[in-house]
């Protein structure tokens, strides 16, 4: 006997999903369950059969419910409690053939035409009348095999990992590519590596590709400042931009320098290139407040301190340090007694 869950959503629901997107929600669930085996009949080469399974074994159907999601778990991809449910929408009207298979149900996607409102998505469910000894859950799905191709590649394995950190992974992918619990998000600009950040650490919006600025740049400064091998190239990407800690071999190569009234850090160019001031504010404050670079940026104030009379000083001082109106007004009356003084002295001279 065949029974139907319906779920009322038309055959265009998330209509700017394709393949990827399906293929992302069925993956996503195998991997926060943890592990999975794989198995592809390529033997179409248009078309491949792939069944993906693992050892969990539902005793009911209520994983197909919206919204019984994996929150719980702040290290799971899936939140928001659709995933192979839309996976198999999006199958279903590709014309992609697909079904779970459980030790008690087999479950199949269409569409139902209601006569009020039209085409709508359901799964059909059939109970196993013996069922299987061995737990399983498998998800089994046609689809084009350069879209399969295309999403595997995207698809983070042990031998992409080129360092681990409690915050995620540098891997060995394009710079600027991002991923979130293995699986691809987005690729961005002014990145010196390719991250896969835990998914508790980036927050993504439903359709995993919007990543926040900060918990980006913040995440993946941090991954790198621990991986230790940021070269002096990188200090302007993004992924220093909350770095604390800085090798010492990067220092080497950097040389605090007056620049108008603010003390500046130059990275020395390389082959006859020129000398680039860094522009990332995070960075420069964390060398003002490294040892090695305060007795050196020391050195440079005193040394401008006696190339400058008191008057200059002070108005260094007032552009550097004297914000509030008050405070201003009162810093130009000492500024103006300072000049007054300097001139008597002058007249005197």
């Amino acid at each position: 006997m065949t029974n139907t869950i319906h779920y009322g959503m038309g055959r265009e629901y998330l209509s700017n999903w394709g393949i990827q997107q399906a293929m992302r929600e069925i993956y996503q669930n195998f991997l926060d369950y943890g592990d999975y085996t794989e198995d592809v009949d390529n033997s179409d080469e248009h078309t491949v059969i792939v069944s993906v399974s693992n050892d969990w074994a539902p005793e009911s159907l209520d994983f197909l419910r919206i919204g019984n999601s994996k929150k719980h778990n702040p290290d799971a991809i899936g939140k928001h409690g659709e995933g192979v449910k839309m996976a198999f929408l999006i199958l279903e009207r590709l014309g992609m053939k697909s079904q779970i298979v459980t030790h008690k149900y087999v479950i199949e996607p269409a569409f139902n035409k209601d006569p009020e409102i039209g085409d709508c998505f359901c799964l059909n469910y059939t109970t196993i009348t013996e069922p299987a000894d061995v737990p399983r859950f498998t998800v089994v799905f046609e689809c084009p095999a350069a879209d399969y191709a295309m999403f595997k590649d995207n698809v983070i394995v042990g031998g992409d990992i080129l360092f681990s950190h409690e915050y995620g992974d540098i891997v060995d992918k394009d710079a600027g590519s991002i991923y979130s619990g293995g699986l691809f998000v987005t690729r961005v600009k002014n990145m010196s590596k390719a991250y896969n950040i835990k998914p508790r650490y980036l927050p993504l919006d439903r359709d995993r590709c919007a990543p926040g600025t900060f918990d980006l740049n913040y995440h993946a400064s941090k991954i790198n400042e621990s991986h230790g091998e940021i070269t002096v190239e990188d200090l302007t990407h993004s992924d220093t931009m909350y770095t604390s800690a800085v090798s010492d071999k990067v220092k080497s190569q950097i040389t605090p320098k007056m620049v108008g009234n603010s003390v500046e850090f130059v990275i020395r160019g390389k082959n006859g290139t020129e000398d680039k001031i860094i522009k990332n504010d995070y960075l420069k404050e964390s060398f003002k407040k490294d040892s090695f670079f305060e007795k050196i940026i020391k050195k440079i104030r005193l040394h401008v301190a006696k190339k400058l009379g008191l008057y200059d000083l002070l108005l260094e001082f007032k552009d550097n340090h004297v914000h509030t109106t008050d405070a201003k007004a009162d810093f130009e009356l000492i500024l103006a007694r300072v000049e007054n003084a300097e001139n008597r002295v002058e007249e005197l001279a």
